[in-house]
C-alpha cells in the first residue's frame, strides 16, 4: 500500500520538532536576505563541497579539517528553495507539484549540451517522471492503492 497520507497526532508536544521548525526557518529567512556573492560565500562556508571534503578525507580528522567535517551537520539546515521547507500539504498535492517541477525542468534542460561522464540533457528529470508514471500506472495493478483489508478479528462477534 503506497501512503498518500499520513497523520499520526502524538500526546506530547514535538518541543524540539518545533525548535528544528524554528532554526530552519530562520536560516532560511537569513539566508534569501543576503546578497548574491554573501549567499555564495554562506554556502561555501556551510555547505558540503564534496571535493573539499574528499581532500579532508585523505589528511584525516584533525584541528584544521573539522570545519569541513562540521558541514556534514551545518549542511542539513540549509535549503534551496520553498519548497524544501517544513511545510503541510497534502501528499496528493505535494506528489503532483513535484511530477510537474520534474517534467518541466526535463523540458527546459532538453537543449543542455551534454559533457562527457556527467548527465545532461534532462536525463535525471525525466528518469524521475518516468517512474513515476509507470509507477502511478502499474500501483492499481499491483493493488498498492486499495485499502487494507480488516483484518477479522478486529471486526465485532455477531452471533446467531
Amino acid at each position: 500500500m503506497v501512503p498518500l497520507k499520513d497523520y499520526n497526532p502524538g500526546q506530547r508536544t514535538p518541543y524540539m520538532t518545533y525548535g528544528l521548525i524554528v532554526l530552519n526557518l530562520s536560516i532560511f529567512l537569513y539566508g534569501i536576505s543576503l546578497s548574491p556573492a554573501d549567499l555564495s560565500a554562506f554556502f561555501q562556508t556551510w555547505a558540503v563541497i564534496p571535493q573539499a571534503l574528499s581532500a579532508s578525507v585523505t589528511t584525516g580528522l584533525s584541528v584544521p579539517n573539522a570545519a569541513e567535517w562540521m558541514t556534514l551537520i551545518t549542511s542539513q539546515f540549509l535549503h534551496g528553495g520553498l519548497l524544501h521547507l517544513p511545510l503541510k500539504i497534502p501528499a496528493i498535492v505535494y506528489l503532483g507539484l513535484w511530477f510537474l517541477q520534474q517534467a518541466v525542468y526535463g523540458f527546459v534542460s532538453l537543449e543542455t549540451p551534454t559533457m562527457i561522464g556527467m548527465e545532461g540533457g534532462g536525463i535525471a528529470y525525466w528518469a524521475h517522471a518516468g517512474g513515476f508514471a509507470i509507477g502511478a500506472g502499474l500501483g492499481p495493478l499491483f493493488g498498492l492503492f486499495s485499502q487494507p483489508d480488516t483484518p477479522t478479528a478486529l471486526l465485532p462477534h455477531q452471533d446467531g
